[in-house]
């Protein structure tokens, strides 16, 4: 989606108004646009629902009804936005390329249904999402148990920052020019700058996640250091504070790079095992037996599979304490 509006950006803006090329490239950056949006949110949704509500995707049957309501949800939605102002003919040149034009009363308010208001919706929902996953990580007294979901989350957890960092000038100069206040050049290039970075910083994030990060290590390792200082920075900056604080801060994040090592004190991982060595009684191991089988055939990744064993593991060790899970969904 994101290649899709990257790619229309670079056929410029020199296209008369009523134009078809200029109506496609609007369409297609709306269109781009929303949809990366959409997945992001789908992204903190997941995260979200698999910490406070794990048990809704203990079911096969679930996991298959999210996905395709994903999927036609991230696809269709933005669709029916992008098409919006192709039916009434507001798509036209606006600068640097064509967009919805903001000249009249109905395009303003085309800007704001069809793509800035959903990106107000959305960053809310993420903010709200992360920020309470921080809260229940950092701060609930169980959750240093929680290896594999403190690797997911700060994975995933600059995502928000790239809709901040992408858009936040771009909002502010369309909700002024509301008033019809024409802030001029330097705002319109700042607009430009950080919009068209958008990409990168989602480049920066994704790059560093699973398979793609090994992909650039190995052949494009000219990338590393400058996605490495940027995406670790706010991350080292965490663990410098939490290593002053004391080995009892140090649990709420454990080291990324021992996960896999460390087999002996945590064997969540692909082969449904979700126990930690020496803390469980003989019903729990009986239970965790009983659970194995069934993780082990879920339709889900590896990793999405440990966040919910210890997830689960955590909450059926004291479901009525410090959790706001509700084992009944």
């Amino acid at each position: 989606a994101t290649g899709t509006r990257q790619l229309a950006k670079t056929w410029g803006g020199d296209f008369d108004e009523g134009e078809a090329l200029c109506t496609i490239q609007g369409f297609l950056m709306i269109y781009g646009g929303l949809s990366t949006f959409y997945w992001i949110m789908t992204i903190a949704f997941v995260m979200y629902s698999m910490i406070f509500h794990p048990f809704m995707w203990m079911k096969e049957k679930t996991i298959e009804k999210c996905n395709k309501i994903s999927l036609i949800i991230n696809f269709s939605i933005p669709l029916l936005f992008a098409l919006l102002p192709v039916f009434t003919g507001h798509y036209a040149p606006t600068g640097g390329w064509c967009w919805i034009d903001g000249k009249s009363t109905t395009g303003k308010v085309f800007r704001w249904v069809c793509f800035y208001g959903q990106l107000v919706i959305i960053l809310g929902f993420c903010i709200f999402a992360y920020c309470r996953i921080y809260y229940y990580l950092r701060f609930n007294k169980r959750a240093a148990d929680l290896k594999a979901t403190h690797k997911m989350y700060n994975r995933i957890k600059y995502y928000p920052l790239c809709l901040i960092l992408g858009y936040t000038v771009a909002m502010t100069r369309r909700f002024i020019e509301l008033w019809d206040i024409n802030l001029g050049f330097g705002w319109a290039m700042a607009t430009s700058v950080t919009t068209g970075l958008f990409g990168v910083f989602l480049l920066m994030v994704y790059g560093r996640l699973g398979k793609l990060n090994k992909l650039f290590k190995e052949k494009y390792q000219c990338c590393i250091p400058i996605c490495d200082r940027i995406c670790c920075y706010l991350e080292d900056k965490t663990q410098e504070k939490e290593n002053e604080k004391g080995p009892k801060s140090q649990k709420t994040k454990p080291n990324i790079d021992q996960d896999n090592t460390n087999s002996n004190d945590y064997n969540a991982g692909s082969n449904g095992s979700i126990y930690s060595s020496g803390s469980c009684d003989d019903a729990t191991l009986k239970r965790d037996n009983e659970l194995n089988p069934h993780l082990s055939q879920l339709g889900m990744s590896d990793t999405k599979r440990d966040v919910l064993a210890e997830v689960i593991q955590i909450q059926e060790q004291d479901p009525t304490k410090e959790t706001l899970i509700d084992s009944t969904v």
